[in-house]
């Protein structure tokens, strides 16, 4: 079971975290058994057929940075939508 940090310390999200929470709910109730890359690419509004690793590239990042960003928002949402 996921929890966010929020709920465990019982201190209020900040409001960009429950703005990121909610689109990652949107995009995986949208569209089920979407990977985690291909949800950020979602989330980023990346062009169609573009792959993270040239997203982030493009955009002067690592891959690796983004998924470590957005995985827990990830779980949470699949989490959420069994």
């Amino acid at each position: 079971m996921y929890l966010r940090a929020f709920e465990i310390a019982g201190t209020i999200p900040h409001p960009e975290e429950q703005r990121t929470s909610a689109c990652f709910e949107e995009i995986m109730k949208a569209e089920k058994g979407l990977t985690l890359d291909e949800a950020i690419l979602r989330f980023e509004h990346a062009p169609t057929g573009q792959t993270l690793d040239e997203f982030a590239q493009h955009k002067g990042r690592l891959a690796e940075g983004y998924r470590r960003r957005f995985k827990p928002y990830y779980d949470y949402a699949r989490y959420t939508q069994m």
